[in-house]
């Protein structure tokens, strides 16, 4: 019995080159209002820093606006609400 098969091999890791290198799909919410709905945005929109505070990592809309690359610091209601919601 054989237990390699270099066809099989080459096949797998080709594919995992194909799918290491695809680009991932960005994150991207959208909501009614902003700031209001900062709350029903999922967390992993989120990325809690080493300070407490909190960087957004995901692309919001609301109402025609683009929201990205905001972040709260640490002793915001922003980021207490999201420290409080997300626990990371």
């Amino acid at each position: 019995m054989r237990l390699f098969n270099p066809a099989l091999a080459m096949i797998l890791a080709s594919g995992m080159l194909i799918a290491a290198g695809a680009p991932s799909r960005a994150l991207e919410y959208t909501v009614q209002q902003w700031p209001q709905d900062i709350g029903k945005v999922p967390c992993d929109a989120w990325k809690k820093n080493p300070d407490a505070s909190w960087s957004q990592v995901a692309t919001i809309r609301a109402g025609g606006q683009t929201i990205a690359g905001r972040s709260f610091k640490s002793d915001s209601g922003e980021a207490r609400m999201l420290s409080a919601k997300c626990r990371q």
